[in-house]
Order: C-alpha cells, then sequence, then structure tokens
C-alpha cells in the first residue's frame, strides 16, 4: 500500500515537532513533508532530522511557495498547528491565525486545523478560523486544552515551572483551573482522525482541570519523591473527562493526568542541562 504523505505547517513548533516525532516512531504508512519559518531560530533544534521527513524554510502565507511545495510533493494531507501557540503579541494573534487559515483554505486538500483554546482570545476569531478551513467536508478544525510535555521552551509552561522548583525559587502560583493534555497524547489524537477519516469542528478531550497552584503543588511532591512516584495517589487529580460523542473509541496512552505529569517531571530530573 502507498504510504500517505502529511504537509505539517509549524514543524518547529513544540506541538507539531513532537507530532512528526510520534508519528514517524509508531507507524511506517507515513512520510512527511514539512514548512516552518523559523521566525525564532533557535527553533530550528525542535526540527526532527529523519529519511522520511522533509523540510522546508518558508512562510505558508506565501502563495507562490505554497503552490510549488503543493505541485512538487502532492500531500495527502495539510496539518496545521499555526495559530496554536503564542504568536509575537496579543493584538496580533488573531489576525495572524485568521490570516494562516485563510491561506489554506484555497486548496482542494484535506486539513486538519488546530486550534489552542488560549491562543484564540477573540471567540469571533475562532469561529471564522473554523468557517474557514471546515466550509469543505472533508476538513477539520480540533480546539485544544492547553498541553505539556518533553519538549517545552526552558523559559516557559511545565519547563518554567519544575526549573524554579529544582532551583528552590519561589513561585506565585494561580488558582486559576486550566484543562490539561499530554503532548503525545494530541498526536495520538491527531493520528485517530486521520485514521478514521474524522471531519468537522471537534474538541479534545483533556486529561482533567487543574490549577496551577495544584500544579505547583503536585510538581514539588513529584520532584521531592522521585524514587516512590507512586506515593502520589491516583484520587489526588481529576480522572479523564467524557468524551466527544464521535471519538469516544479514542483514549490516550497515558489516561490520567497525574501519570502525565510525572512522565514530564521524570524526563526533566534526568535531563537537568535542558533546563
Amino acid at each position: 500500500m502507498p504510504r500517505k504523505k502529511l504537509l505539517v505547517c509549524g514543524s518547529a513548533g513544540f506541538l507539531m515537532s513532537n507530532f512528526i516525532r510520534y508519528m514517524l516512531y509508531h507507524s511506517k504508512d507515513y512520510e512527511f513533508v514539512s514548512i516552518d519559518n523559523l521566525a525564532n531560530m533557535s527553533d530550528y533544534k525542535r526540527l526532527y532530522i529523519h529519511k522520511d521527513h522533509k523540510f522546508y524554510l518558508g512562510d505558508i502565507t506565501d502563495k507562490y511557495l505554497m503552490d510549488r511545495i503543493l505541485f512538487i510533493e502532492k500531500p495527502d494531507m495539510i496539518v496545521n498547528g499555526i495559530g496554536y501557540g503564542k504568536i509575537e503579541s496579543e493584538q496580533s494573534k488573531d489576525v495572524k491565525a485568521i490570516n494562516v487559515a485563510h491561506s489554506l483554505s484555497h486548496y482542494d486538500i484535506p486539513i486538519i486545523q488546530l486550534i489552542h483554546n488560549l491562543a484564540i482570545d477573540n471567540l469571533g476569531a475562532g469561529l471564522v478560523i473554523s468557517n474557514l478551513i471546515c466550509w469543505k467536508k472533508y476538513n477539520t478544525t480540533i480546539l485544544l486544552p492547553d498541553c505539556f510535555g518533553f519538549r517545552q521552551k526552558p523559559d516557559s509552561g511545565m519547563a518554567f515551572l519544575i526549573n524554579e522548583i529544582m532551583a528552590g525559587r519561589p513561585i506565585t502560583p494561580s488558582n486559576t483551573e486550566t484543562s490539561w493534555v499530554y503532548a503525545e497524547d494530541v498526536a495520538s489524537f491527531i493520528w485517530f482522525i486521520i485514521e478514521n477519516n474524522i471531519a468537522g469542528n471537534i474538541k479534545m478531550p483533556s486529561l482533567g482541570k487543574i490549577s496551577i497552584d495544584n500544579l505547583v503543588t503536585t510538581l514539588t511532591k513529584i520532584l521531592k519523591t522521585s524514587d516512590n512516584l507512586d506515593e502520589i495517589s491516583q484520587n489526588e487529580i481529576p480522572k479523564v473527562l467524557g468524551l466527544p460523542e464521535n471519538i469516544k473509541d479514542w483514549l490516550p496512552d497515558s489516561v490520567n493526568l497525574l501519570e502525565s505529569i510525572k512522565k514530564t517531571a521524570r524526563w526533566f530530573n534526568s535531563n537537568r542541562w535542558a533546563l
């Protein structure tokens, strides 16, 4: 059987770089072409060098470049993570994400568009993106919760919290609750969507909600009891929330929030050079 070719936009970003790694590790049925403008040049370190991954340096809003890539590579599907993470400024987030979605909507290729529920502050912008992508019945938008994992930058997200805890510096956490999901679970979820040809607007289930305050407390306990992480009770953190009806058969590899936090803490504890 011929392999599917996926064009991944934003491949130097945290989530898309993890997605490419995950797919190439778990399946031989796919090959990848990707594009990123490397606005932050340090992000090139995330690019996954592999015989089944070809990288283009450029901007996906450059129509000439995209037309050439599509003509040469002939991908079966586009997976777009641009508009998922932080953009240059708060004011430009919605405009950037809408422009990207508008550029992609012209192509007659199935598209999976990721929308981060914290990146799109304006609900109207999220609806515009969904409508731009999903007016073709084979396209999909996935609304993601916040996520964490191994390859975040040292000055943000889980990496920042773990770094501060390891260094013994005080943290002023928030009581605001956030839905969390593990990066590998996002990759397996996208894979499930592709394999089952699921289209439309979909909200990915989270592993549970946790406040930054409780997250800091949990991380501190994990890092201080790294020799016996199982001492922490599963009941300390909510389990998986209900799954949407059309993806009820999908379950993440790590089926609870606590185990995912443990995995992340273990990695950083063993690889302090990354901090």
